[in-house]
This record gives C-alpha cells, sequence and structure tokens, in this order.
C-alpha cells in the first residue's frame, strides 16, 4: 500500500490518516508513505522523526528508516 508516492508529494499523513490505513492493511503488509518534510517554508513536517511519531500514533510498527526521495524536475 503506497500513500503520497507521487509528485509533487503535498500530502499531509494525519494521525486519524493514518490509523485508517493501518486498519485496513492486512497483517504484515508493507506500508510505503511519502511526504515532504524540513525546515522549506510551506511544509508542514520539520523533521522525518515527527512523521516516524505519527506513523507510531497510528499503530504501524517495524518502522524502517526514512528515505529520501529525489524528483527530476519541478511538478
Amino acid at each position: 500500500m503506497s500513500s503520497g508516492a507521487l509528485p509533487p508529494f503535498t500530502v499531509l499523513h494525519s494521525e486519524d490518516l493514518l490509523a485508517r490505513v493501518a486498519s485496513l492493511a492486512a497483517p504484515g503488509a508493507k506500508v510505503e508513505v511519502a511526504e515532504a518534510v524540513g525546515g522549506a517554508k510551506g511544509l508542514l513536517r520539520a523533521a522525518p522523526a515527527a512523521l516516524a511519531d505519527s506513523l507510531k500514533l497510528a499503530g504501524l510498527t517495524g518502522l524502517g528508516e526514512p528515505e529520501e526521495v529525489r524528483t527530476l524536475g519541478p511538478f
């Protein structure tokens, strides 16, 4: 299950949305979440750790390390 994986990566995953994803995912399912984070103006989360906290609060476990996603151009 993927969420926010297509450019322009502007989805903000609320705890409610992530909890819904967790409830719909089959046990052992792989869930991939892409979300823009950082200190740039307009970004709603300041750091990957803030997204990880939201994932944990929503009940998602077995979190992997955050990965940087680079785009090939403006979208």
